[in-house]
């Protein structure tokens, strides 16, 4: 809903008029990934590397062959808008597919999850700022072409610190996990 209705505002900050539709179509992504099966986490949670490798590669390999076809079929940028969408929509299938976990609606735990939910949110939006501040101030400023530029040099620079930080995290959160009960261990 935020996407949305920031859409035209967004749009006329950037002054580019393509973003309004662009971002249109992206608010599917949050919502589509609130669909996917809750129960992939219990691959890492259990150490179940070999689904979580086939969840993560099939998902990765299949969004961006269809991307690549999207691009050579319409060759426009909505080929990497409609590819991030399928990405999801093959997410959601695969996480089924995989897992044999089916969600139901359960509210008994609602107030317990909110209240680490909250915390994260706040963190979220507080990474998000700082991670999307230079975005803005150079997609404003300067051209399109520039902020390309940016974010190719700043996604080289983070490259190989974001992938040491996830294979520790992969190792990491299941272990801490499983010791969630035991608060002196």
């Amino acid at each position: 809903v935020i996407i949305i209705l920031g859409a035209e505002p967004v749009a006329n900050f950037f002054n580019e008029p393509r973003v309004e539709g662009i971002l249109y179509w992206t608010s599917a992504v949050p919502l589509l990934k609130g669909l996917i099966n809750v129960g992939t986490v219990d691959f890492t949670k259990h150490l179940d590397f070999h689904k979580r490798f086939i969840f993560d590669v099939t998902v990765r390999f299949a969004g961006t062959v269809s991307t690549l076809v999207l691009a050579i079929v319409l060759r426009d940028y909505w080929a990497l808008v409609y590819g991030s969408i399928l990405r999801v929509i093959l997410q959601v299938i695969v996480s089924y597919v995989l897992s044999d976990f089916r969600p139901r609606l359960c509210l008994a735990e609602t107030r317990r999850v909110f209240g680490f939910s909250a915390w994260l949110l706040i963190h979220n939006i507080s990474m998000c700022l700082y991670n999307q501040t230079p975005v803005v101030v150079i997609g404003r400023f300067f051209d399109a072409q520039n902020l390309a530029f940016f974010n190719i040099a700043k996604e080289f620079v983070n490259l190989t610190s974001n992938q040491f930080a996830a294979q520790i995290r992969t190792a990491l959160f299941p272990g801490i996990s499983k010791m969630q009960d035991d608060p002196r261990r």
